[in-house]
């Protein structure tokens, strides 16, 4: 047996873990492999924000900004975008909550996405819900929120 074919069973685990294109075509390691070898799988990483649905309000449209880090932000989630709903241009952006990054952890896991958006009855303020199950009411003419009992 050659050293090639000793360690395949070994590093293929690995590898495809890494997502390595060539194991696309390979099916997953059996639990006789992964517990001969000793490897764990990486975990995966965590799923993206979700679908938000926009919501029109008077002549503005409210969205989710999920990646405000790759507008300048300082995180990623918690963040909306108001769009003239007839123009399509955006009008303002407002930080609904702020994200507290821990230096130790990746941030990827620390990012905290708005979840849905929704007219609050007296069509002057838009509802806000965080992943964590966490609502805001923000008041579109003042551009402040606040956090809801």
């Amino acid at each position: 047996m050659s050293i090639r074919s000793a360690l395949l069973p070994f590093l293929l685990p690995l590898l495809c873990g890494l997502g390595v294109a060539a194991c696309a075509d390979v099916s997953p390691p059996t639990k006789e492999i992964s517990a001969m070898s000793g490897l764990q799988m990486p975990k995966p990483k965590r799923v993206g924000p979700p679908d938000v649905k926009p919501v029109r309000i008077g002549d503005l449209r409210f969205e989710a900004v999920h990646w405000g880090r790759e507008r300048g932000l300082n995180q990623n989630g918690g963040v909306i975008a108001a769009v003239d709903a007839k123009s399509g241009k955006e009008q303002w952006t407002l930080v609904v909550y702020p994200i507290v990054y821990k230096p130790k952890l990746e941030t990827d896991v620390q990012d905290i996405f708005i979840e849905s958006l929704e007219a609050a009855p007296d069509g002057r303020h838009l509802i806000v819900k965080d992943e964590n199950g966490r609502r805001f009411e923000v008041d579109i003419a003042a551009r402040q929120a606040r956090p809801l009992p």
